[in-house]
C-alpha cells in the first residue's frame, strides 16, 4: 500500500517579500497530489497574497500548475492536483496591496505508488 508523504515547499514563517521555493523534482510513481495553502497572520491594509504552484520539464519554462485563491486575510485552501505533473514542482507566494507582512506556508502532500 503507498504511504502518503508531505512536502513542505514554503515553510511557516514571516514573509515581508515575495518567495519563491526550491524546486522538488518528483519520480514518476509519485501520484495523487494535493497542494495546501495556510496562511496565519497578515499585516498590512488592503493585503493581497497570491499563491501558486508551478511546474517545468527544463529548470526554465515554468507553467501554473495551481493558482489557490487570493487571500486579502489569514485563511487556508486544499487544492486536489487532477492534471500531469512534470518533472519539477515549486511554489510562489506574491505579497500585494499594502502589506507588510504574512505568516504563510505550502505543502505538497502525495503517494509514491512504489511502495
Amino acid at each position: 500500500m503507498a504511504s502518503v508523504q508531505k512536502l513542505i515547499l514554503a515553510p511557516l514563517e514571516l514573509r515581508t517579500t515575495d518567495f519563491t521555493s526550491e524546486a522538488f523534482s518528483p519520480d514518476d510513481s509519485t501520484v495523487d497530489f494535493v497542494a495546501v495553502l495556510v496562511c496565519t497572520a497578515v499585516v498590512g491594509g488592503a493585503p493581497t497574497i497570491d499563491v501558486k504552484l508551478q511546474h517545468t520539464i527544463d529548470g526554465t519554462n515554468w507553467f501554473d500548475l495551481v493558482t489557490f485563491t487570493q487571500l486579502t486575510a489569514t485563511g487556508s485552501e486544499l487544492k486536489n492536483i487532477t492534471t500531469p505533473v512534470l518533472s519539477q514542482v515549486r511554489a510562489v507566494i506574491d505579497l500585494g496591496g499594502t502589506i507588510t507582512s504574512a505568516t504563510c506556508k505550502v505543502e505538497l502532500a502525495f503517494r509514491n505508488s512504489r511502495r
